[in-house]
């Protein structure tokens, strides 16, 4: 069985915070209907592969925990190609619901994405896979790198790193340098917040080298700066987003919609209360 053969179920729900009026973020959970299935899928590509495949003995409805960079990763694939609205969260998506993630204070989740920087170090046959994958030897800029596909290496690690069609490659000059980052919803992409503005701490590594993960530590911090991309333990998270009707990058847009619709009832409100109080002074509408 392929992984597109994964049969959909036609009313999954996401457990979780509700974005009004969409998208949901909430955390993987060992549920029948998804969760155990991409678990089991993780055990089979990774078989007797340590630090990836999960020995977790999960019951119905656990969270799913111990993430690191390959696991969810490879989540985030498996969703893409049986779920056409569930997706791990990137980056972009934890800085822009940071307010609204489920056990933000006391957990850490690895993102579906992975950090490149300009000089050789860390995981560096996988920093000059990415390059190749995307038509470069080198790169003057960080960038961060969404929706790669691991797959069983025989290299020390376990895996490699595959592009695939949901990979996004984005330039991320704010990962130059430690800082803190903001949403731009003109942008669809994280830009440096000023100092007069709020934001989310994120850490990078000094020498600006190697291919690292990218995730988020509790409520304090976003990381680019660990390269050790097998590390996890049971406080890790798979971050989940779901999109139900394909509106999020329209999320902004609605939100104004709905201020200016409330904007308009409380006008009609106020015509009709000066009309009413009109009346009853002098008799005539």
């Amino acid at each position: 069985m392929t992984m597109t053969d994964t049969k959909r179920p036609q009313h999954y729900q996401l457990l979780g915070n509700p974005v009004v009026p969409v998208p949901i973020v909430g955390n993987l959970r060992y549920d029948q209907e998804l969760g155990a299935e991409a678990v089991a899928r993780l055990n089979e590509e990774f078989k007797g592969v340590e630090g990836i495949g999960d020995r977790t003995k999960y019951s119905q409805g656990d969270l799913v925990t111990q993430s690191n960079t390959p696991r969810n990763l490879f989540y985030h694939y498996f969703f893409r190609n049986s779920q056409q609205d569930l997706r791990v969260q990137s980056p972009i998506d934890m800085v822009r619901y940071w307010k609204v993630l489920l056990e933000r204070g006391t957990t850490y989740a690895d993102s579906n994405a992975v950090s490149v920087f300009p000089k050789p170090g860390p995981n560096e046959d996988l920093r000059m896979a990415v390059l190749k994958a995307f038509g470069k030897t080198a790169t003057t800029v960080p960038l961060l790198v969404m929706g790669l596909r691991p797959v069983r290496s025989d290299k020390c690690q376990g895996f490699a790193l595959e592009r695939t069609d949901h990979t996004e490659l984005r330039e991320a000059p704010y990962l130059a340098q430690n800082g803190r980052v903001k949403y731009d919803p003109a942008a669809d992409d994280l830009v440096a917040a000023t100092a007069d503005e709020e934001g989310v701490q994120i850490f990078v590594p000094r020498s600006q080298s190697g291919l690292r993960g990218a995730f988020r530590n509790r409520g304090y911090y976003l990381s680019c700066g660990v390269g050790r991309l097998l590390d996890s333990y049971a406080g890790g998270r798979v971050p989940m987003i779901q999109d139900p009707e394909g509106r999020a990058e329209n999320l902004d847009a609605l939100v104004t919609l709905l201020n200016t619709e409330r904007e308009r009832q409380v006008t009609e409100a106020n015509v009709r209360f000066e009309s009413a109080r009109k009346y009853i002074r002098t008799g005539q509408l």
